[in-house]
């Protein structure tokens, strides 16, 4: 469609008219939000329709909605602007209500408090409620803001970048999670004394101020982010900038789900920063800096001297590093976080920068993460309580890989150290057309949180934590269950049942392998609600049970597990031919029926007891039909006609329903 210039609007004069920007204009179009006509040149042109599902689109937003929500509901039903001005309105009236109630009980207690009138509890509690009710609201509200700014600013594939950069850093990754956290809680402090109107120079602001000076030196943010700038500058500068483009572009939005992006808490932070001591003396090194550049002085000139000497005394004094590392950080925060003097004071950093380097300063090891290799060893990051942190990561990580969403195995993941359950390190990742796999550089665990199986014993792994994720969430074991675990290997995600189940459930963990059984029932020691049994899994007497977890691999049904499965049981067996993919599938008994489910495909260990040639023939056939996925039903002696069967055994069958 080809637009007249005098019925719309160009994106620049879209943008300038509507508040928003050309990025984001772009974003809606890419999400299937807008399809704005063409000029003849080729040029977007926005008319009025595209401008009333603009409105559309902005105020479900403001509703909370994803892009991808929004562009599922108009795609499905789009709804007319003027329920949308009505929606909106409605909205804004509640506010306007919440917020005059709010008012109204501020007024009152005042004038309670001026004629000195004691509040009763009641109208304390009142006070407190309406307040951070209005609070919570803010914070939610915020939350898609967020979502959608980031998915303006920064590509899909900028994502991925950033994403495998801390990837291929785990001491970083972990270093940084710790400093979140950190941050996160003394900035929540920092909010309160701004929400008391404590004085930005009062002793307990500064004191705050120095606590985090020292916080960006002991996880090594400084230095980290001036090793990401030569890494790709622009896109850190995009990310790091994020908080202050969310409050300069949402004027509206007090509250943020993190204290540092809060307009409030950011300004006083950034005041209390200016009155402190170290603020003082930076400033008079550059203006002294400034002078010797309007001067004409070169870096290397021994009138440089004092300037750099001061600046070293500073950071030493007050925890800043490096003094080189420091003028690269300090102009770079300076100009993300839209710092008025920022850009008056980048000449005198980068002088600085010069001359410390003309002194035999940090460039020559630049690229070495110093901050990391220096810290007290209770510091790194191998402390229990970063590896914490790391175990929580590595939990999210898998999951979303395995496309599961289930906060009990998620805790369970992050509840259980990998590394206790390999031996000792290094360790050697397995990797596909690796032969030999992949050794760790040392025996630090952090290394083996990652997405890849790792080698137990020569010619056996430990199996890929995605897919037991997924697994173990369609198995779905309960507190209090009896979980029998068959093939544990050295039981680690024997662990993660155990887990699962909790104290009040049991895990009857069985392992064919008599060496490898020694070690699980070592490493599983402390779980009382774990028994390792040494043996064949077909024949081992286990109980009745409410789950059956099978890790290896099967060419046809045991009826024993099939017979202990409780009502409501679920058996969770890899079916697998000798080469190619198998397939994994969950049953569940109800009754005398059984249902059955596909849940993914899978190269596995063979299960020792659960083989023979015949049923391998027929099982590779049945896989080669690719009809696994349409499998709903195992039926056991009464059996349906063999069109209905997908796989058929001695007495047993797998249909289509």
């Amino acid at each position: 469609m080809v637009a007249s210039d005098d019925e719309s609007l160009s994106a620049a004069e879209c943008a300038s008219r509507t508040g928003l920007t050309v990025r984001a204009l772009r974003v809606y179009e890419r999400e299937g939000l807008l399809s704005p006509a063409r000029s003849a040149k080729g040029w977007r042109r926005y008319g009025p329709a595209d401008l009333a599902r603009l409105n559309t689109i902005v105020i479900l937003k403001t509703l909370g909605l994803t892009l991808a929500q929004i562009r599922d509901l108009l795609t499905e039903n789009a709804p007319s602007l003027l329920s949308m001005l009505e929606v909106q309105a409605q909205s804004w009236k509640i506010k306007l209500a919440t917020t005059q109630r709010a008012v109204h009980l501020l007024e009152a207690a005042c004038r309670r408090l001026q004629s000195h009138q004691e509040l009763s509890v009641y109208e304390l509690c009142d006070l407190i409620k309406s307040l951070e009710g209005e609070r919570s609201s803010a914070v939610q509200n915020s939350v898609p803001a967020l979502r959608d700014l980031v998915a303006e600013l920064i590509t899909t594939d900028e994502q991925r970048v950033w994403q495998t950069w801390w990837q291929q850093h785990p001491a970083d990754l972990v270093q940084n999670a710790g400093y979140v956290k950190a941050q996160n809680e003394l900035f929540s402090r920092v909010q309160r004394l701004a929400d008391l109107a404590v004085d930005p120079a009062s002793p307990e602001a500064q004191k705050l101020v120095e606590e985090h000076n020292q916080m960006l030196t002991r996880y090594g943010v400084r230095a980290r982010a001036v090793r990401m700038l030569e890494w790709n500058a622009p896109l850190v500068s995009t990310w790091m900038g994020l908080g202050a483009e969310a409050r300069a572009r949402y004027p509206e939005v007090g509250e943020f789900p993190d204290p540092i992006v809060n307009r409030r808490t950011s300004n006083y932070y950034l005041a209390a920063a200016r009155a402190s001591d170290w603020a003082r003396a930076l400033g008079e090194i550059l203006r002294d800096v400034k002078t010797l550049i309007e001067s004409r002085t070169e870096p290397e000139s021994a009138d440089v001297d004092d300037s750099v000497r001061r600046l070293r005394e500073v950071c030493r004094a007050h925890s800043f590093g490096d003094p080189y590392i420091y003028t690269q950080w300090a102009s770079f925060i300076a100009r993300v976080n839209r710092i008025e003097a920022a850009a008056v004071n980048e000449e005198a950093w980068a002088f600085l920068a010069r001359a410390i380097q003309a002194r035999g300063g940090r460039p020559a090891t630049l690229a070495d993460p110093e901050e990391l290799q220096h810290l007290p060893e209770i510091e790194r990051y191998e402390t229990a309580m970063d590896l914490a942190i790391v175990r929580r990561a590595f939990a999210k990580q898998i999951l979303a890989v395995a496309g599961v969403n289930d906060p009990r195995v998620e805790d369970a993941f992050a509840s259980v150290p990998r590394e206790q359950f390999l031996g000792p390190g290094p360790w050697v990742l397995s990797k596909l057309f690796l032969e030999n796999g992949v050794a760790t550089p040392d025996a630090d665990p952090v290394y083996v949180y990652t997405d890849y199986p790792i080698m137990i014993v020569p010619g056996v792994n430990n199996g890929q934590p995605s897919f037991h994720a997924n697994l173990l969430a369609q198995a779905q074991p309960s507190a209090g269950e009896h979980l029998v675990h068959i093939g544990v290997g050295l039981g680690y995600y024997t662990a993660i049942a155990a887990h699962l189940v909790g104290p009040a459930g049991r895990v009857t963990a069985v392992e064919f392998n008599a060496e490898l059984a020694e070690r699980a029932r070592g490493n599983l020691s402390d779980r009382r609600n774990v028994q390792v049994m040494e043996g064949d899994g077909t024949l081992v007497e286990f109980g009745d049970a409410d789950v059956i977890y099978v890790s290896a691999g099967a060419t046809h049904f045991i009826d024993r597990w099939l017979d202990r499965l409780n009502e409501g049981g679920r058996l969770i067996l890899p079916l697998t031919p000798d080469k190619g993919l198998g397939a994994v599938f969950r049953i569940e008994r109800r009754g005398n029926a059984y249902f059955a489910q596909w849940i993914s495909g899978v190269v596995i260990y063979p299960c020792a007891g659960a083989r023979d040639e015949t049923s391998e023939q027929a099982l590779a056939a049945a896989l080669n039909s690719r009809q696994a996925r349409r499998v709903t039903r195992l039926y056991r002696y009464d059996l349906p006609p063999d069109e209905e069967c997908w796989l058929r055994g001695p007495g047993w069958c797998l249909a289509y329903s």
